[in-house]
């Protein structure tokens, strides 16, 4: 059996003194007189005598002794000390008399069974092992000089609004290191942070769009100046190239427009030429000149001249063939052309040619809706040949290109433009929004001071820092470093949580008791050695 002191394993320095002993047959410690060396000597004395080993303890002061002496008995165990001087330690006689002394008076004394140290320090040794891990869990440190308790205490002092604000943050455990060092730099960064963002309260604040060079490498009086004067000069730029392209596009609207007048005119009038032919053939053969078909017998038995009438058919269907392609390739709408199986009669050439005539006017009456279809797809390789020398469309998509391309190397905006329309139109439409964002720009420099101060501080962060101030921008709680704090106490807790971390109150009573009890048998286990040695 050996009973361990119950605070030695909070005690490197006794806890190595403790293992020393039980090792070697000579134990010297030195050093002054302290509660500690004091408790640990008692101690061992007393487990020594248990187990049915002898003690000689040697000390230049006897006050040192006495004391010892004292606390021993008062453990029961004054039958089975002495304390003797330096002349007395000499006289060897004396001290075998004094020990067989104390030995006869341990013999006549009566030892019940009840005496007799049981399972008992079984159960103690569980017990303080258990309370051992649970106060070294609690005391230990886990957290820098934290221990277990203070920084749950740390956790628990952030107010309720702030620990429930940890679930919102959104935050990764990645890349935290999770240290007291760490807790202190983050939680400065945070206090800076907070008065900053208070000025613009919005990570989404118009002049992010600014170039980040212009808060890094200008003092803000300059980079205010800078912005001013470039947002100004092509905003100008934008609504003059804007001006321009509405122009051409108006220009390009009448002449398409003039144009179509002119083709459509020129349609009708072959139409109408066309017709007056099939007329005078018709006067000129008869009737069944119209209704005849061609490579049928009974149209040249009923012809006076049927050589001629077939000349003239051919050099109708030649009129119809003609006009027929030149319209299909325009493309200005889709008519049904008949096939030239079905246009043996001259009937049926005048009767497709009459349909196109009314479809062609019916056409020239709604040529502004197809105007406004040619200006919507309209690019350099849409316009039309012959009005491409009048508007020079290809030069002015490369202007367009040329602005966009100074302005991305301007150093104004943060993100690149990128021309990706295919339509003058949709150019136009792209470069005014350009246009409104530069001027929206300008109205939000009046934040501009405040927003530098910001910025220089976010641009100096690390993205780990950026992602933590974002997350804290989210939460409603207004107090950011205590949301952060809480969430980072709440981290540390979990990471360093075991299963020595108690969850239910300790067994301090039960081991107490059982100590006491264990404690008022020691001098009946010495004696019982005694009596076995004796």
């Amino acid at each position: 059996m050996m009973l361990r002191p119950s605070t030695l394993e909070l005690d490197p320095e006794l806890a190595l003194a403790w293992h020393s002993a039980l090792n070697h047959s000579l134990t010297q410690t030195t050093g002054g007189t302290t509660s500690r060396q004091f408790y640990f000597i008692r101690q061992l004395v007393q487990s020594a005598l248990i187990n049915g080993e002898k003690c000689l303890i040697l000390a230049s002061d006897s006050a040192h002794l006495t004391a010892l002496n004292a606390a021993l008995k008062e453990n029961g165990l004054e039958n089975y000390t002495s304390l003797l001087s330096s002349t007395e330690l000499l006289k060897k006689d004396d001290m075998t008399s004094l020990f067989e002394a104390n030995l006869v008076a341990q013999k006549s004394t009566k030892i019940s069974a009840s005496h007799v140290v049981d399972h008992q320090p079984e159960k103690l040794e569980r017990l303080l092992l258990r309370l051992t891990r649970s106060y070294q869990a609690l005391r230990s440190p886990v957290f820098g000089e934290w221990n277990w308790a203070q920084t749950t205490g740390n956790y628990l002092q952030k107010p309720p609004e702030a620990r429930k604000e940890i679930l919102s943050l959104g935050l990764t455990t990645e890349r935290f290191t999770f240290t007291f060092e760490e807790y202190t730099v983050l939680s400065q960064l945070v206090q800076d942070a907070y008065p900053l963002f208070q000025n613009i309260k919005t990570l989404n604040h118009e002049l992010n769009a600014l170039h980040p060079q212009i808060f890094i490498g200008k003092k803000a009086e300059e980079a205010a100046q800078f912005s001013r004067e470039k947002l100004q000069a092509f905003a100008l730029r934008l609504d003059t190239m804007g001006q321009k392209i509405s122009a051409m596009m108006e220009e390009y609207g009448r002449l398409l427009r003039q144009h179509f007048e002119q083709q459509t005119q020129q349609f009708l009038s072959k139409t109408e030429q066309l017709l007056d032919h099939i007329r005078e053939k018709n006067q000129e053969y008869g009737p069944r000149f119209l209704d005849a078909k061609l490579g049928k017998s009974g149209w040249y038995s009923s012809l006076s001249t049927p050589k001629p009438a077939i000349e003239a058919y051919k050099k109708i269907l030649l009129e119809y063939e003609s006009l027929k392609q030149h319209f299909e390739a325009l493309h200005w709408f889709s008519f049904p052309w008949p096939g030239k199986d079905k246009l043996k009669a001259i009937a049926q050439i005048v009767e497709t040619t009459s349909h196109f005539e009314t479809s062609l006017q019916n056409w020239q009456r709604g040529v502004g809706k197809f105007i406004q279809e040619e200006l919507l797809r309209l690019n350099s390789k849409s316009v039309l040949t012959e009005l491409a020398p009048k508007v020079q469309l290809q030069f002015l998509e490369e202007s367009m290109d040329n602005l966009l391309a100074e302005l991305n190397t301007s150093g104004v905006l943060a993100e690149p433009l990128e021309n990706k329309m295919l339509t003058i139109l949709k150019r136009k439409q792209y470069l005014a929004q350009i246009q409104l964002k530069l001027e929206q720009l300008l109205r939000d420099l009046v934040d501009f001071n405040h927003f530098y101060r910001w910025q220089q501080f976010w641009l100096s962060q690390s993205e780990q820092h950026q992602n933590l101030l974002k997350a804290l921008a989210n939460v409603r709680e207004k107090n950011w470093l205590v949301v952060f704090q809480a969430w980072y106490l709440h981290q540390v807790l979990l990471i360093a949580k075991t299963m020595d971390i108690p969850t239910q109150a300790l067994p301090l009573e039960e081991y107490y008791a059982i100590w006491t009890q264990f404690k008022d048998r020691i001098p009946a286990q010495i004696a019982q050695f005694g009596r076995k040695e004796g």
